[in-house]
């Protein structure tokens, strides 16, 4: 059965911009968060490309299914046309975040051979750790749209933002390829990517970790060792976080039963499901549901 993500459009986003928000004009949206989300976010898929410039605290999301652990100092680049999850944060969270329409980022692009890199550095992982220097380099980026948001002056605004929103893309490219080249063909980080991309495909099957390591044709003991210093969580915690991430957007986006979620991820009974999903949230699917809705 299908499951319906919902769509955040830009314009609803503007429209709902609020007095802590910074505008240049109809095609970027500067925010900050200083305190904690009163509720989780999505499953949502979107138009705009979103950067967010964890300063403090830590938070789990998921982009495109995929789930993260992110923690401060990082920088999470979330394209147009993926799907995004709030799924937990910290007390003490503290970011930047800018946003920017379809049509801002396509004319950002449209000339520059470079793009399909900084494209496929995003794809291929949206989260990256970045020094205190790293944060504060973005975080001035921030400061200077913030700045040219607030300007009186309106003429070659938006020029001016599009040569400091594509420097902060070239910066967040750069990081991305000095950390895949410093690492080496079998790194840990390469595994746990690859470990990832293949949770992708067959998490609904298997969710033991011994399937992964011998399908990368490496110990159970070296990839927990890999999963646990990459994402800072055990690979058991890695496998059932993305597989109750994938519960969570069927029980918040569909109008499918629990039993037939409980189907779709191959759990033996809807019994057998509500014991894991209650196991990893502390709360059952139905309570999830009734609470999150």
């Amino acid at each position: 059965m299908r499951i319906h993500i919902p769509y955040l459009k830009w314009r609803d986003t503007l429209d709902e911009c609020h007095d802590n928000c910074f505008r240049i004009g109809e095609d970027v949206l500067l925010m900050e968060v200083h305190h904690p989300v009163e509720r989780t976010e999505g499953p949502y898929r979107t138009d705009m490309t979103t950067a967010i410039i964890y300063e403090k605290g830590h938070a789990d999301i998921a982009v495109d299914m995929r789930p993260y652990h992110v923690e401060a100092p990082c920088i999470v680049f979330i394209l147009q046309n993926s799907i995004y999850q709030t799924i937990d944060h910290s007390a003490d969270i503290s970011a930047k975040i800018v946003v920017m329409s379809k049509s801002f980022t396509d004319d950002l692009f449209s000339n520059l051979v470079t793009v399909r890199g900084i494209e496929n550095a995003i794809r291929g992982s949206a989260v990256s750790k970045i020094s205190e220097n790293e944060m504060n380099m973005f975080s001035d980026y921030f400061t200077m749209l913030k700045r040219l948001a607030s300007s009186p002056l309106v003429r070659y605004k938006l020029e001016a933002a599009k040569h400091l929103t594509l420097a902060m893309f070239y910066g967040y490219s750069h990081i991305k390829h000095s950390q895949t080249t410093s690492d080496g063909p079998k790194s840990k980080k390469l595994i746990y990517g690859r470990f990832l991309d293949m949770l992708t495909k067959y998490h609904k099957q298997e969710r033991n970790i011994n399937f992964y390591a011998e399908k990368l044709c490496i110990s159970s003991k070296y990839l927990s060792e890999c999963i646990k210093e990459q994402s800072g969580k055990t690979a058991l915690e890695v496998i059932d976080t993305y597989v109750v991430t994938q519960a969570k957007s069927m029980l918040l986006s569909s109008e499918m039963s629990i039993q037939q979620i409980s189907d779709e991820l191959h759990f033996p009974s809807q019994s057998a499901f509500g014991k894991y999903f209650k196991r990893v949230t502390g709360l059952s699917p139905k309570a999830y549901r009734q609470k999150s809705l």
